[in-house]
This record gives C-alpha cells, structure tokens and sequence, in this order.
C-alpha cells in the first residue's frame, strides 16, 4: 500500500507540474484574450507567426513587434480563430487533468487515513503480543531456574557418590595391598620350607643308626600326627567356609549385575534420575557393607590359615631337630659299633673264653640293625608327614591365590562403579550445556527440557 500511495504522490507532483506548466503557458493568451486587442495580439510578419506578447528566441534586439495594417487582420483571421480554438481545447484538457488530480489527492488521503487505521491495529497487537511475550518470558526463566537448581542438586549427588566411591577405591586398593604383603609372607615362609625339605631330604642319606629312646620319640611323633590330622581336617572345614563365601559372592556378583541392568534401563528416563541415584546409593551402600564384612571374614579366615602354617612351620622344625638329635646319637652309636668291632677283632686273638662275650657283641650288632630298620620305617612315616604338610601348604596357598582373584574381582567392581560415575557426570554436562542453551535462547518455545 505504501508503493501505491508513493505512485498516487508521484502522479499528483507530475499532474500538478504539469498544470502549472499548462497554466504559465495559458495566461500569456488568456491576458491577451482580455486585454489586448486584435490589432496588438496579431503579429504580421510571416515567419513568426505567434501571439503578441511572447518573445521569439531568435529576436537578439528588443524591437517592437510590426503591428500589422487592418486589411491584413482581416486576411489572417481565419487561421487565428482556427489556432485560438486550439488552445481553448488544449485549456479545457488541462483543466480536466487538474479535477483528476485533485479526485488522486482525495483518493491518497483517503488510504492515508486506512493505512493509520491498520497502523494503530497492528501497534495494539504488537502491544498484546509483548505482554503475552512477558508472561511466557516469566514462566520460561522460572522454568529455566528449576532447571538449574536441579542440576545443582544432581551435581552435588555426583560429587557425594564420586567421594564415597573414592573412598571406597583407597579402601580396597589398602586391602589389596594388605593381603599381597601376606601373600609375599607366606610364599617367602612357604619357599624356606621348601628349602628346608630338600636340605632335609638330603640328609637323610646319612642316617644309618638309632638311639635307645627312638621308640619313646616316634610314639611322640605319632601323638603330634593325630594332632596335624585333627588341624588338617579344621583346615578343611575352613576351607569349605571358604567356598560357599565364594559362593555366596557370586550370588552377589550377579545380584549386582541385575541390579546394574535394571539401573541402566531406569536410568534410560530423565525424569526419575534422580530417585534412581539414590536407590542406587543405598543399594551399593548395604552391597559395600556386605562385601567388607564377608571381606572382615575373609580375612580372618586367612590370617588363621596363615597361623596354621606357621605353627606347621614350627612343628617340622621341630622334626627336623629331632632328625638331628637321632643323626647325632646315630653318629654316637655307629662310633660305639665301631668300638665293638674292633673290640671283636681284638677278641677273635684271644682266648676262647672271650667267645660269649663276642657272641653278645654279634647280637648288640643285629639288634641295632634291626632298630636301624625301625627307624627307616618312621623315617618313611614321617615322609609322609612331611608330605601331607606340604599338601596342607599348596592348598592354603590355592586359597590365598583364590582370595587374590577375589581382589582382583573387587578392584574390578570398583573400576566399573567409576565408569558409571562418570557417565553420570557426562550426562549432567549434558544436562548444563542444554541449560546453557535455554538461556542464551530464552525465546525459543521449544525448550521444554
């Protein structure tokens, strides 16, 4: 509407040009037509030809123009009424040309006052539509404020649960470090007994004799056999505790797969994150409180394990000196056997009344070896002693490398429990950053969250 009122404008200053320029070139002759007479107006000579009163543009002197005699008015006449007619006609279309210029003016002035009308209508709207526009701009910053303080609130959560998880990380890293040190004991105490065994083993070799209370002494042994029987089979027992703990964890290893999964499904809404970290929280809190105490009893467990070994330790040293009281009287006894020998030697020189006491050297002699025998026998026993304690030992050493896989499995968990903090943390960056386009955009309608 704006262009058509600028070409109304344009077509009323050409109209109104154009009738000022129809005007100043009509009142030479309306003035002459008034006031001149014929004989002033006409102008006789032939090469000009205009009315009197306007100035030709190839007259250079300012001579008055030849006033022409009545008889040649009266020839040129008729061209004159012809060329007067003329300029009537031209004057009434100008005239008419001025009546529609004014019917354009009326016309603009008209869609003037439609254009204020539809002027003032549309500044009312935009003056509705900045109100409405505070109102939603109100409730969006509330809105967007919510926001906020929820993200806060879940920030502070992550922060709490990356704390208790830190925690918990530097809890068990110190409990692994705990049981590898005891780990490192127990092999160091399992290879000197391995040692031991084999220093032991090659001195047994050199036992050819026996002592006069080795009876009393594998009576003993047999005594502290009985007792490593009953140890054995406590240590049995104990390790079937140990395996229905292990039991018991896995159960709670995939109880906390499950409950990993439904957590990674209920995680899936945004709306309930927040309800489902707690819950989680708790869960993990009562599962950490059940893995430290089954870890307590773990623990325990292994530190009387590893007090069994040493007191197996101590009972074999214990052997291996009674070993070498029996090689030294063994030694002692070989010497007197030697003694005896020769003193048969010196014997069979003498009289025949030394043969009785020969006769009972001979039989001293047989009854050493057939205590020699006896005492290879309990030697073989205990062997065999020896051997169950070092099968005693490689068990206890299994649980210890199971316990350490346990460990490793813990460690495990926790490195998980950290990945899933972390994409907690990543998903509440997600959450800021759309918060941050809420507000650089706070116009847009389409940010519901």
């Amino acid at each position: 509407m704006s262009s058509q009122g600028s070409d109304y404008g344009g077509k009323s200053v050409a109209n109104s040009s154009t009738g000022s320029s129809g005007g100043e070139n009509q009142q030479p002759g309306s003035t002459s037509g008034s006031s001149a007479t014929p004989e002033s107006r006409i102008d006789c000579g032939t090469d000009t030809g205009h009315v009197a009163g306007t100035s030709s543009s190839d007259d250079d002197d300012n001579e008055p123009p030849e006033i022409c005699p009545r008889g040649q008015y009266e020839q040129k006449l008729p061209g004159e009424m012809h060329r007067l007619q003329k300029l009537l006609v031209s004057f009434a279309e100008r005239l008419t040309d001025n009546e529609n210029i004014g019917l354009s003016h009326e016309q603009l002035e008209r869609k003037l006052r439609e254009k204020d009308d539809d002027l003032r209508e549309k500044n009312r709207k935009i003056a509705e539509l900045e109100e409405k526009h505070s109102e939603e701009r109100g409730r969006w910053e509330k809105n967007l404020e919510e926001k906020n303080n929820a993200l806060k609130e879940k920030e502070d959560l992550l922060q709490k649960i990356k704390n208790k998880a830190t925690r918990e990380k530097m809890e068990v890293e110190a409990k692994i470090k705990q049981l590898e040190n005891e780990r490192t004991l127990k092999k160091d105490a399992l290879d000197e007994a391995r040692s031991k065994e084999e220093a032991w083993l090659n001195d047994e070799a050199l036992l050819n004799g026996q002592i006069a209370e080795l009876q009393q002494k594998l009576q003993d042994c047999a005594a502290r056999c009985e007792e490593l029987e009953q140890e054995k089979t406590s240590l049995i027992m104990e390790n079937d505790d140990l395996k229905s703990n292990i039991q018991d964890l896995n159960v709670t290893k995939q109880l906390l797969q499950a409950e990993n999964d439904d957590l990674k499904a209920k995680l899936q809404g945004a709306g309930q994150m927040v309800e489902n970290d707690r819950r989680q929280l708790t869960s993990m809190q009562m599962k950490n409180q059940e893995m430290e105490a089954k870890t307590r009893a773990a623990t325990d467990q292994m530190k009387s394990t590893a007090q069994t070994v040493v007191t197996l330790q101590m009972r074999v040293t214990q052997a291996e000196t009674t070993v070498d009281l029996l090689r030294k009287e063994m030694d002692t006894k070989n010497h007197r056997l030697h003694e005896l020998q020769n003193t048969v030697e010196k014997l069979s020189t003498e009289k025949l009344s030394q043969d009785l006491q020969l006769q009972k050297a001979k039989f001293d002699i047989s009854s050493l070896e057939n205590k020699v025998e006896e005492a290879q026998s309990e030697i073989q026993t205990l062997k065999a002693t020896v051997e169950t304690y070092k099968g005693e030992i490689e068990r206890g050493a299994k649980v210890l490398a199971e316990r350490t896989s346990e460990i490793e499995r813990l460690h495990q968990e926790l490195t998980r429990k950290e990945d899933e903090i972390m994409r907690h943390m990543t998903e509440a960056e997600i959450a800021r950053k759309d918060l941050q386009r809420a507000r650089n955009n706070p116009r847009n309608p389409n940010n519901t969250f």
